[in-house]
């Protein structure tokens, strides 16, 4: 089964930036199975439209971290153990997103059924020839020292705004690495919101 997911942690405004989102997903394709992932505090006042829009629902423990922001990358490095059991192949996008009345999430789904794991890349490092796809993005850390540090041969910026992932062992091993390059970082990381992006933990993990 095929199943589209977000997140809601902390503030209320996620909780309803995913009503919204879900609205948007079911205006396009109404049978679209969805899936929150949500913290109880971010989504009071929703709750009652939110279980009867979202077909879905896994509640995470109280926020333990310093913001709502480190709770959130964590979590997105743990999508394959929070929703594994729900489906087979699995599309995490932002609660901040909305979907275009004429996108198909089928489309999306049936372009990538071949692919273990995926997101969008708007950068690369290539160590061995010290170049970089383009030149007017940035890196949440030195890539040559994370090449080096993390023993890759490229590393990749990613956008965690859209991950595709399957139900297989490519994606668990993906996202175990991502987790422990959160646990454990080997290079001085550029932070956002007081926080270690997610996004620096996907790019050791598939570099």
């Amino acid at each position: 089964m095929n199943i589209l997911t977000t997140l809601a942690v902390a503030d209320k405004k996620w909780g309803h930036f995913s009503l919204n989102w879900v609205l948007s997903v079911k205006n396009s394709r109404p049978s679209a199975n969805t899936l929150l992932i949500y913290e109880q505090s971010a989504i009071e006042g929703n709750e009652e439209l939110l279980d009867y829009y979202f077909d879905y629902k896994v509640e995470v423990p109280k926020n333990p971290y310093k913001t709502g922001h480190e709770y959130a990358f964590r979590l997105k490095t743990q999508l394959y153990s929070l929703v594994q059991k729900y489906g087979n192949k699995f599309i995490f996008i932002d609660a901040d997103c909305i979907m275009n009345p004429r996108a198909s999430v089928d489309e999306w789904f049936e372009e990538l059924r071949d692919v273990d794991f995926t997101m969008w890349c708007n950068d690369v490092y290539d160590f061995h020839t010290k170049t970089r796809t383009r030149d007017d993005y940035f890196f949440w850390c030195d890539p040559k020292e994370a090449c080096i540090n993390y023993e890759i041969e490229r590393l990749p910026q990613v956008n965690s705004s859209f991950i595709y992932f399957s139900k297989s062992e490519e994606s668990k091993k993906i996202f175990d690495y991502a987790n422990s390059a959160f646990n454990y970082p080997q290079v001085d990381i550029k932070k956002y919101k007081d926080a270690i992006p997610d996004e620096f933990c996907f790019n050791i993990a598939l570099g």
